[in-house]
């Protein structure tokens, strides 16, 4: 017999209602994994050489730490791009980072090691422009949270045949940047409707800042597999009740989308689950993985969940939820249970409520 954990990663702090449908707000440094701390800087960055070419180079460093992420914000810039950075790890490694005239912040993709080195270019003699690194992200060994549900039942998704390693492929890492905690939380994603749009929770991405910050880490399955990251460029849509946000990301990707369906009536109907638990390496939860109660109330008094008892850990919201008979997603897993709860199971919002929202604001990307 499986025991059933109730767990501080699965707590949600409620706020005052104002009406009786109002949200519960999750409070992310219980739900989700933490994978690094957001610290003050204050770093100015202008030319100090003549142009054009290189015209200024700073580094930066912080001690035991196995990963750099650089916040830059804009203080001048001229009307037409005539300037961009480079960055550079210790190792070599380089990226090339040319903000949008329009653009007034902006963050790096993850640098690897305890410092870097950021150099500036110019197409002319004198640029006008100037910049503030005024935040660092260091990375961090996430702590490794306890089972929301049940034992340790998760396997590797690398080691799974089809059809879950060819629906696994659509299934992201998202790594966050909350300004308000200072912290760098990480949730699970997944395509829908192009390859170019993504849902998750909207407990981890709620905010055009946070869309920014946000690395999208395609194929993070280990074994020694490369892990493409990219970036979003909008943040569409929110609705808290529902608990998911719709983004878009930079550029499409290079894989199918899962398809929503909606499907889950009956208490016992297995389920199977794709995710990020902890910020960790793709895994599937499936043994022991069915339906539990398929109408609960979820982010607020409304019956817009269903519960499961699938594996899960914090970082696993916004993992894709499937129907096992024909592979669809019925469901968005959001969180776990109250302590103290007398029928302990994790839940999911039915997708069913999930895909009406969105058509509702945009139409076209629903597909009869």
């Amino acid at each position: 017999m499986r025991k059933v954990l109730s767990v501080a990663t699965a707590c949600l702090i409620v706020l005052p209602a104002i009406t009786e449908a109002q949200p519960l707000r999750l409070d992310r440094e219980r739900v989700l994994s933490t994978v690094g701390d957001v610290l003050p800087e204050n770093i100015a960055l202008q030319p100090t050489l003549p142009g054009p070419g290189l015209v200024s180079r700073q580094t930066v460093s912080k001690d035991a730490t196995g990963s750099l992420r650089l916040h830059f914000t804009i203080i001048e810039q001229p009307s037409e791009p005539s300037w961009h950075l480079e960055v550079a790890s210790a190792s070599g490694a380089r990226q090339q980072l040319r903000p949008d005239p329009d653009e007034r912040d902006f963050w790096t993709a993850e640098i690897p090691g305890s410092s870097a080195t950021v150099e500036m270019f110019t197409t002319a003699a004198t640029v006008p422009v100037k910049l503030i690194i005024d935040r660092v992200a260091v990375g961090r060994t996430p702590i490794t949270p306890q089972s929301i549900f049940g034992a340790d039942q998760r396997e590797l998704y690398r080691v799974q045949p089809d059809p879950i390693r060819t629906l696994g492929r659509s299934v992201v890492r998202l790594q966050f940047v909350d300004d308000v905690k200072k912290k760098v939380f990480v949730c699970t994603g997944f395509l829908v409707f192009t390859s170019a749009h993504l849902l998750t929770n909207e407990h981890c991405i709620n905010s055009d800042a946070e869309m920014k910050s946000a690395l999208v880490d395609f194929d993070f399955d280990g074994g020694g597999i490369a892990t493409r990251t990219v970036k979003l460029s909008k943040f569409l849509m929110s609705d808290a009740a529902l608990d998911f946000s719709l983004l878009q990301l930079a550029e499409p990707a290079d894989r199918a989308v899962l398809t929503l369906k909606p499907g889950v009536d009956t208490d016992g109907r297995p389920l199977l689950v794709i995710e990020h638990p902890g910020g960790e390496v793709k895994q599937v939860s499936f043994r022991d993985c069915a339906v539990k109660g398929p109408k609960r109330p979820g982010a607020s008094s409304a019956m817009t969940d269903f519960g499961h008892t699938c594996d899960t850990l914090g970082g696993s919201s916004g993992s894709p939820v499937f129907d096992t008979t024909g592979f669809t997603v019925v469901g968005l897993h959001h969180f776990g249970f109250f302590d103290g709860d007398p029928n302990p199971v994790n839940q999911a919002v039915h997708i069913a409520l999930v895909i009406e929202a969105i058509k509702k604001r945009f139409p076209t990307l629903i597909r009869p």
